[in-house]
């Protein structure tokens, strides 16, 4: 029923009029879910007289408790309309984890390619047979064996070379950062070889080590007139390599090849 009282007091005596009201149903009907209809109905009731009368002695106002109710509904309303806000958003974050899920699974599987052929590149056996039958010297097969060996400059000097893990070069600030997408556990698989050449620059070789295996990732050459320009540049300035693969810190650089350089005089 619809209540018309307009304060707590008047509101409590209502609620048990209609109380009356409900029990004497009760007390005709047999039917036993009908009963349970108006027990519920009557325990409503009797909660609801509670709250008037605590209301009313907590001086809190009817205008005051229905501006509170308003209140509510209206923050619930503002809430309902943020948790979609978040759902939508959440759902967008999630498509665009996976897509990045999905673009770093294509590259560890090119990477991984690419220490695969990395491993199998060496002179075909039936190649090898052939020139041995004919007794033709292969150039490759002397590459692979001069590679082998320390170079030297035309003045009979050992040409500088060094050899460090990524999580050394790191460590000492020569690497300012590396791709995102290597995982720092990595670190210490990654190795850069630098080996200085007769004209003044320096080649850098990068591979993975994996089981006393060396395979070869990429390479890059850091010029002479890039290395006389990391000399003069300050101690924050960065130079990227590999597309962006590699960043290193100019100043660092630099004194890791002049020690190099200095051993290999």
């Amino acid at each position: 029923p619809r209540l018309m009282s307009r304060d707590w007091l008047s509101l409590k005596y209502e609620c048990e009029e209609i109380q009356k009201v409900y029990i004497g149903k009760v007390q005709k009907t047999h039917n036993k879910s009908a009963m349970q209809r108006e027990f519920a109905t009557i325990d409503l009731l009797s909660r609801g007289k509670e709250a008037a009368d605590l209301l009313r002695t907590s001086g809190f106002s009817p205008n005051a408790f229905v501006a509170y109710v308003l209140e509510g509904l209206d923050s619930r309303q503002s809430q309902l309309v943020y948790l979609r806000a978040v759902d939508e958003v959440s759902s967008k974050l999630f498509e665009a984890q996976k897509a990045y899920y999905g673009s770093l699974k294509q590259m560890h599987q090119s990477l991984m390619q690419v220490v695969k052929r990395s491993e199998s590149a060496a002179l075909p056996m039936h190649i090898a047979n052939q020139a041995r039958e004919k007794g033709v010297s292969l150039k490759f097969v002397h590459m692979m064996k001069k590679s082998r060996q320390p170079s030297r400059d035309h003045g009979g000097t050992f040409l500088a070379t060094g050899t460090f893990s990524l999580g050394f070069l790191r460590a000492k600030s020569v690497i300012a950062w590396v791709h995102a997408d290597l995982p720092t556990k990595e670190y210490t698989r990654i190795f850069f070889t630098f080996n200085k050449q007769p004209s003044g620059e320096w080649q850098v070789l990068v591979c993975h080590r994996d089981r006393r295996r060396n395979n070869v990732l990429f390479n890059f050459t850091i010029t002479a007139r890039e290395f006389e320009l990391f000399c003069g540049a300050g101690k924050t300035a960065k130079y990227p390599y590999y597309n962006g693969w590699v960043v290193v810190n100019a100043f660092s650089l630099v004194q890791l090849l002049a020690r190099l350089d200095a051993q290999g005089v």
